[in-house]
């Protein structure tokens, strides 16, 4: 949960649905001690974790490019899936393998690919990028054509609220899964895959490692209270 000294952990105006809940919840036959009290409120939805704290590291908040709107038509829009399409076009840290073995035990078969209309986006305070429109851009990357339901599941979770997962039309006119970036915080000039190998790969697959058994279990449903 955040903490920020300078902002309340919960608004004033939920502060009496929050008591009554908790009310309700200490008078449960399961609220034994402080542990068990935790997993009660955790269930019921009262409080919710935040992603990662690495993931998405503190940073100045900066007015960014706008996505197009839903009524913004674009040559780029996501367009819906006639078929589920049976790979995913991977841009920025997973097309490197020592993050794919990380996360997911393995390196799955992998192919170069590109998305017309579209580029990978530096991020300000983040060493990640986002996919964003660009009229006349091309982002690179590659379609990861093996991954199982579960493998999907654990991608999910680790690229969290901020992307989204939708199809989009390769360059070669197939269908492909990809993550769009949902958040601000763009800047105008593209993620540098090189550079982000020279200074962050080693420390950023460590992370990916120590945080994927519980990737797996919220994938599994076994990381939820």
């Amino acid at each position: 949960m955040r903490t920020r000294a300078d902002t309340p952990l919960v608004p004033a105006r939920r502060l009496s649905a929050v008591r009554a809940h908790l009310q309700r919840a200490m008078g449960t036959p399961e609220a034994r001690d402080r542990a068990q009290l935790v997993v009660i409120v955790y269930r019921t939805g009262l409080v919710r974790p935040d992603p990662p704290a690495w993931r998405h590291p503190p940073h100045p908040r900066r007015k960014g490019p706008r996505m197009p709107s839903p009524t913004t038509r674009s040559t780029a829009e996501p367009r819906p899936a006639t078929d589920d399409p049976a790979g995913l076009f991977v841009y920025g840290t997973l097309r490197l393998a020592p993050v794919l073995e990380a996360l997911l035990g393995r390196i799955p078969a992998r192919t170069p690919s590109a998305v017309h209309g579209w580029r990978a986006a530096a991020l300000d305070g983040r060493i990640y990028p986002g996919l964003v429109p660009a009229a006349g851009g091309t982002a690179a990357g590659q379609l990861l054509t093996d991954l199982s339901a579960l493998e999907h599941a654990v991608l999910d979770a680790f690229e969290g609220e901020e992307y989204r997962r939708t199809v989009l039309a390769l360059a070669s006119g197939e269908p492909a899964w990809a993550y769009l970036w949902t958040g601000g915080d763009i800047r105008a000039d593209n993620w540098d895959i090189d550079l982000f190998t020279a200074r962050h790969l080693p420390a950023y697959a460590a992370r990916c490692a120590r945080i994927a058994p519980g990737l797996t279990a919220l994938a599994t449903g076994r990381g939820r209270p």
